[in-house]
């Protein structure tokens, strides 16, 4: 067998199997050109037929088994991968779930204060309106009472016609009751105009009073509560963001892996379906192999009893000893799970909640609006672009001091990224052809074409963080859009 293999090692151990089957066959129909004699029918005997059992068949069959092991594994992973696929994405809609009640509650805390900031300017308006009426009442009693006479009795005095100098007696009774009406009437004056001091000084006390208090109540940090439960809120709202796009990318590299495992699946069956193979799936080539390793057993066995080598006798001999195995394909169980787990390996979009939230600084800037991400199963795109994962390779710089992205870092198609960060805000960059990607940590994405050879990556903790060309143009996320500035 060994002058019949050709010089240099096989490229598998199948290989190897083959050529010496192809050599054994070749060396077959050699010895049955001539007549064997004891000594040929001994070796037929004791070593080149328990060689074919031990070595051929148990070869054939190991491999089977071997290649039976694998895809049975194969569709196992592809099981489990399914089913964690599937964990995961509950956890996925369920985070995303909480946070779009989370931006509910946000914008109602936000709307809270606004309705606390508009009743205290409703209440403030009040208080300094009736303020005003009451300075204006004030005055109107105080008008009235500097425009009362003061009566001064120095200055009553006696009739004129009447001397009393001259007669103690002059008409006294009527002159007393004359100073007497003189005096009740300036009497009643003073006390009128006593009653209107009074009244215009009261009247200026609770004007002082009224005005001091809306003063007091416009000074008051009245919405203090509110401020900060919106602002607690909000930030409630951005660590869920947080864990949703952990739970959202989390769910995308195992759907990523489902579908991998589904594809990989299909073609190790395909190599296994397959016919004239090099290598040790092929299971058409296990089977003729087998035939073949039967006909020349059973050639050895008429050339080792002295039997006619005719084609039907053969084949009859052969036909004894069967490929005795069958490949499970288990159909049954990937379809099971195809449908069971609902992966969706063609989808260009998933839905989570199947919302987001446009947001800003007043409750009517929070807009629900319906919303589906983009998933991709390639190897070398990131499941959702908020993930940035799969693109190669990672650089991570300091946003706030800056870091200068050479455009030689991006090869057109490497897939490096770069990511930038400031506080609780980061940003990443990356490379696709002849397009920077750009992902923001709310998960806004958007590309830009390759305008210079140089981007710089800024950043602020009002701003956020943007990329800023060498030629001066900027891209990146602001503060309450996330929109391109």
């Amino acid at each position: 067998v060994a002058e019949q293999v050709e010089e240099g090692a096989p490229a598998s151990a199948t290989q190897a199997r083959r050529q010496g089957l192809a050599a054994l066959e070749q060396r077959a129909v050699i010895m049955g050109k001539t007549k064997l004699g004891p000594e040929g029918k001994t070796v037929i005997e004791t070593v080149i037929l328990p060689s074919i059992k031990e070595q051929i068949e148990k070869g054939i069959l190991a491999e089977f088994t071997t290649t039976q092991a694998m895809y049975r594994q194969a569709v196992l992973d592809m099981e489990h991968a399914a089913e964690t696929c599937g964990e995961s994405q509950a956890q996925a809609v369920e985070a995303d779930q909480t946070l779009d009640g989370c931006n509910a509650l946000h914008k109602e805390a936000v709307a809270s204060t606004e309705v606390c900031e508009q009743n205290k300017a409703a209440k403030l308006a009040a208080d300094l309106e009736k303020c005003d009426r009451q300075q204006e009442y004030a005055r109107g009693l105080c008008d009235l009472r500097d425009n009362s006479t003061m009566v001064a009795f120095s200055h009553l005095c006696a009739p004129e016609h009447c001397d009393v100098r001259e007669s103690k007696t002059c008409h006294l009774e009527n002159y007393v009751k004359s100073v007497e009406g003189m005096v009740a009437a300036a009497a009643e004056q003073r006390d009128a105009w006593t009653r209107k001091s009074l009244a215009c000084a009261e009247a200026e006390v609770n004007a002082s009073k009224v005005c001091a208090a809306a003063e007091v109540f416009a000074a008051e940090e009245t919405c203090t509560s509110t401020h900060a439960a919106a602002i607690l809120q909000g930030e409630r709202c951005s660590d869920e963001q947080s864990k949703t796009s952990v739970a959202i990318c989390e769910f995308g590299g195992k759907l990523q892996a489902a579908c991998w495992g589904g594809s990989d699946l299909k073609e190790l069956k395909r190599k296994i379906q397959g016919e004239n193979r090099t290598d040790s799936y092929s299971e058409p080539d296990r089977k003729q192999e087998w035939v073949a390793v039967q006909k020349l057993q059973c050639v050895l066995i008429a050339l080792r009893d002295d039997q006619p080598l005719t084609d039907d006798a053969i084949n009859a001999c052969a036909a004894e000893s069967p490929y005795p195995k069958t490949f499970d394909f288990m159909e049954e169980e990937i379809a099971a799970i195809e449908v069971g787990d609902g992966i969706n390996c063609t989808a260009k979009t998933m839905e989570f909640s199947g919302f987001r939230w446009e947001q800003g600084q007043r409750s009517e800037d929070f807009v629900r609006v319906p919303h589906a991400y983009r998933v991709a199963i390639s190897r070398d795109l990131p499941p959702f672009t908020m993930c940035g994962r799969s693109l190669g390779c990672a650089h991570w710089a300091d946003a706030a001091q800056g870091a200068t992205i050479d455009d030689t870092a991006f090869a057109a198609g490497a897939g490096c990224v770069w990511c930038g960060a400031r506080g609780n805000r980061a940003m990443c960059v990356g490379r696709a052809k002849e397009q920077f990607q750009i992902h923001v940590d709310r998960g806004t994405d958007f590309r830009v074409g390759v305008a210079s050879k140089e981007w710089n990556l800024v950043g602020s903790a009002d701003v956020g963080v943007a990329l800023v060309s060498s030629a001066g143009e900027a891209w990146g996320a602001g503060e309450a859009s996330g929109a391109s500035v």
